[in-house]
């Protein structure tokens, strides 16, 4: 079994997470980029070869709507719920801004363990007008 604790009882990693606010920081907060390779390996000390992330938002709010993890010979790994917390907290913290807002945004987020990558696919909604003029 896999000891997972030793990497959140350092709150020095939440925290940093917790402290992304700043509206200015864009699609790359400060310190991210060395909590992705500490979530890579934590997910990678669980047995997860892969993770896919799921999220929809409108209306001003929005959610992660689900989170699958794979393993060797994709068998589904039920992560513990620190874990959850930290990939969602990671996943928040890289959303566009205003992906909850008005008509929203949706899309996946796609963990690849080994390469050590997170991709976003993004598809943000928006209402278009067309206007036309006539006499009659």
């Amino acid at each position: 079994m896999n000891d997972i604790s030793k990497t959140f009882d350092d709150e020095s990693f939440l925290r940093e997470l917790d402290d992304l606010d700043d509206p200015d920081l864009g699609y790359c907060p400060a310190g991210l980029a060395e909590n992705k390779d500490e979530l890579i390996g934590l997910l990678a000390s669980v047995g997860a070869t892969s993770l896919l992330v799921e999220y929809d938002g409108a209306d001003d709010s929005g959610a992660i709507e689900g989170i699958i993890c794979f393993g060797r010979g994709d068998a589904v790994i039920e992560l513990p719920p620190e874990v959850v917390a930290a990939v969602e907290d990671f996943v928040y913290a890289f959303l566009p801004d205003g992906w909850e807002v008005d008509g929203g945004g949706f899309g996946s987020v796609d963990f690849d363990i080994a390469g050590s990558k997170v991709h976003y696919a993004h598809a943000q909604r928006f209402v278009d007008v067309f206007e036309s003029e006539w006499e009659v």
